[in-house]
């Protein structure tokens, strides 16, 4: 997202077609989180706890139900208190 691809990653290690499709990732994923910033709206259907629509990030990004439904369910009624952060 942060146009960081050749950053101690080992990604430019995997070859030019794996930076190209990070590069193209990182752009997509910058454009959409400023358009939401801008508009309040993220450019695909508003997430509603019935679909769960969620956007993935892969090599062809894609809009579709929460894929990791049992991970989900498992934390869901864990809850964390404030982390006690020492400098």
């Amino acid at each position: 997202m942060f146009a960081t691809t050749e950053t101690r990653t080992g990604l430019v290690e995997a070859g030019p077609d794996a930076v190209a499709q990070a590069r193209r990732l990182s752009s997509l994923m910058r454009a959409e989180h400023l358009s939401f910033a801008a508009t309040g709206g993220p450019g695909w259907t508003r997430y509603r706890p019935r679909e769960r629509a969620t956007r993935v990030y892969d090599a062809t990004p894609t809009v579709t139900r929460y894929p990791e439904e049992t991970s989900r369910r498992i934390w869901r009624d864990l809850r964390f208190g404030a982390l006690d952060l020492i400098d």
